[in-house]
């Protein structure tokens, strides 16, 4: 029998036709194709295409009209981290790291259990109140800046100005105290004082291979300053959030944590600003170049998220015979494109933007939440609504219900790098918590925007 390919048409193209809003009268159109190809499907042929777009088209249809049940999931999802006694932060069992990704999804409405396991604290009153972890402070004071802490076995921020970049989607007010330990011991730094600190760098000397990355600093800059605003280093250069953006271009997306997806996430935040502007008249000629990299960046790596999406197919209402058929173009299909699972479930690769991936919910958890949460600050809200968009917002939100925590996941971890043990698997499952806060952190936004808020 011919292969689905055998007309010229591969699986991936079948979806491409349906690739909008989900009508059967896509189905249709599409079958009316074939005359023009100049080949005759074989009669089992089209009755293999028939089912798999039909089904496919009446499955879109069918999200179309539950899109509150969509809604719910997501809800669902994001209530988890609430309702449920495992994902649950305790204050001394969990780090200042995982706690910092959880005020980034949920931000004032976190709370952690105390030392005691029995009363619930504000988590954004306990990082002003320093965040103490192990007698240790979560901000530091260096001569005029007011810094994150960074500790060996990432306790603290792992990257130069990671908890200034997610604290920034809280959108303090400039005078909210925060508590650090200087020479002289705790002192009182507000949240401005903490921004102006991220100012005095100078971004063109900062080093991906020195661990001096950008993106968490353009993030935070990008929430708190305008696209022509200007000001002075601690060496009296002229910087703007522009030169912070040619900085960051440089970076290695391949080469940085989480496929790069928090560079992607920073300079897009600063694309937002750079296209309130009313005029670029006044910008100077290289960072207006950077600006429009930057531009080319984004939609580059849209591209890519779409392309390697793993997109859904439902093929259970095919007969033994029709589904195998099926499933042996969907397993060339997926040869031919360096696709190494057949787990087309919506969700965004595991792979991030750099090639297709998928695997278990842990594999599956930093790719489509860090991907998705990108997403909501690129898209229109006209795209929000397209199957595309929605398949994956579903799959986040099972991904999140499917995660499995415990607190042995950070215990052990810690435990073990403190005695100098540095088990990769324990590593990776002391990670996952955060990944879990960006997903959960996407879903909030998409909530908010599909909401009209």
């Amino acid at each position: 029998m011919n292969s689905l390919s055998s007309a010229g048409y591969s699986v991936e193209r079948l979806l491409l036709c349906l690739d909008g809003p989900p009508k059967l009268g896509k189905a249709a159109e599409f079958l009316q194709v074939f005359p023009s190809t100049g080949q005759e499907p074989h009669g089992e042929m089209m009755k293999i295409l028939t089912a798999v777009l039909l089904v496919y088209a009446f499955a879109l249809s069918a999200l179309s009209e539950a899109e509150e049940s969509l809604e719910a999931l997501a809800k669902r999802a994001v209530n988890r981290a609430i309702t449920d006694s495992s994902v649950q932060m305790k204050i001394d069992t969990h780090t200042p790291w995982h706690i910092v990704h959880g005020l980034l999804a949920y931000r004032d409405s976190l709370k952690l259990l105390d030392a005691t396991e029995t009363n619930r604290v504000s988590a954004l009153e306990w990082v002003k109140e320093g965040g103490i972890y192990r007698n240790q402070p979560s901000f530091l004071v260096t001569g005029k800046d007011t810094i994150g802490a960074r500790g060996p076995q990432t306790e603290f921020q792992g990257h130069l100005d990671q908890f200034a970049g997610y604290l920034s989607e809280l959108h303090l007010p400039p005078d909210t105290p925060f508590k650090a330990r200087g020479e002289a011991g705790m002192e009182t730094r507000t949240w401005r004082e903490i921004i102006d600190g991220i100012k005095c760098g100078d971004p063109s000397r900062y080093s991906q291979k020195e661990g001096f990355e950008t993106s968490w600093a353009l993030w935070a800059l990008a929430n708190n300053v305008d696209a022509d605003e200007e000001w002075r280093s601690a060496e009296g250069k002229t910087l703007t959030l522009g030169d912070f953006v040619c900085a960051e271009l440089k970076q290695d997306l391949t080469k940085q944590p989480c496929g790069g997806m928090h560079s992607l996430y920073a300079i897009s935040s600063a694309l937002k600003k750079f296209r309130a502007l009313k005029s670029h008249a006044h910008m100077a000629e290289g960072i207006l170049r950077c600006w429009q990299e930057a531009d080319a960046t984004e939609r580059k790596y849209l591209a890519r998220a779409k392309e390697f999406q793993n997109l859904p197919v439902d093929l259970s209402y095919l007969s033994k015979k029709q589904r195998r058929a099926a499933e042996k173009s969907l397993e060339r299909e997926l040869k031919n494109t360096g696709r190494t699972s057949l787990q087309l479930d919506g969700s965004f690769s595991a792979n991030f933007v750099h090639g297709y991936g998928a695997g278990d919910w842990r594999a599956r958890l930093p790719g489509n939440g860090h991907t998705l949460e990108w997403l909501m600050i690129v898209l229109p809200d006209s795209e929000l609504r397209q199957p595309w968009v929605r398949h994956g917002v579903a799959s986040v939100a099972r991904t999140m219900l499917e995660a499995q925590f415990s607190d042995a996941d950070s215990i052990d971890y810690l435990s073990g790098a403190q005695a100098g043990r540095i088990d990769q698997q324990a590593f990776k499952r002391f990670m996952t918590l955060g990944g879990y806060f960006h997903a959960a952190h996407a879903l909030q936004m998409y909530l908010k925007r599909v909401n009209g808020k």
